[in-house]
């Protein structure tokens, strides 16, 4: 799917209903975006979700491996600010309890290194800036062009950097909360 959108806001993990419902509609309203792109395993049950996507304005969702309503697409080429960025989820790569295991033993050597391999691994593959959700860490490597996008979740998870970007001409803004 591509996109075109000068103020984009992108949530990644929300996992819908394990979030703050508040707390994500007021960032939204806060930041007035454009544009909500849902980056993936947004939403783990159905009841009520509707309504709350709705209430974050113009939504699209990506589709992640917990997602269990089908998402719009897959990947999206968003085009902002004459730059090129290519949004997926980020699942594809590898099954999750091998990334898991892997990233605990990295972890100890440095915090940035799954995250850093995880963009490694796509960037190998696609092109355009790389934005890209599932691990749950909020990290940017500029030499990659490429962002991991954090989490809104209240879950617990290996990482657990809450927060989003915004994507407002051709740049990355990354917010954590």
């Amino acid at each position: 799917m591509e996109l075109r959108s000068e103020n984009v806001m992108v949530i990644s993990d929300l996992h819908y209903p394990y979030c703050d419902v508040d707390e994500v509609r007021r960032i939204v309203k806060e930041e007035s975006p454009e544009t909500v792109i849902l980056l993936g395993d947004a939403v783990e049950e159905v009841k009520g979700f509707h309504d709350f996507k709705s209430s974050l304005g113009n939504v699209v969702h990506v589709n992640g491996d917990e997602d269990v309503i089908k998402g719009d697409d897959d990947v999206v080429s968003l085009f902002n600010g004459g730059k090129k960025f290519t949004m997926l989820h980020g699942h594809q790569l590898m099954n999750e309890e091998g990334e898991k295991w892997l990233a605990k033993i990295l972890m100890k050597v440095n915090r940035e290194i799954p995250p850093f391999l995880f963009c490694l691994g796509f960037r190998v593959k696609m092109s355009g800036f790389l934005v890209l959700g599932h691990s749950h860490a909020m990290s940017y490597f500029p030499s990659l062009q490429c962002v991991n996008a954090g989490t809104m979740s209240l879950k617990s998870n290996l990482y657990n950097d809450r927060g989003y970007l915004l994507i407002r001409k051709g740049k990355v803004n990354m917010k954590r909360i």
